[in-house]
């Protein structure tokens, strides 16, 4: 899947991810994600959190 936005960078060079971006991605606020630089991109991942990662654990059980 690719999606494109164009977004501003705003005082002390923070940025706001657009509420359909966070909402598809379940970044909610508190939400830890994972900075990385490829190439000359910027690259944005959210890490799952604790309550996240015991649903995926308890699913994969049944």
């Amino acid at each position: 899947m690719s999606f494109v936005r164009k977004i501003r960078v705003g005082r002390r060079r923070t940025i706001v991810i657009p509420r359909d971006v966070a909402e598809k991605l379940g970044i909610r606020e508190g939400s830890y994600l994972l900075l990385s630089i490829e190439n000359d991109s910027i690259v944005l991942k959210p890490l799952p959190d604790a309550i996240m990662l015991s649903l995926e654990e308890i699913r994969s059980l049944r």
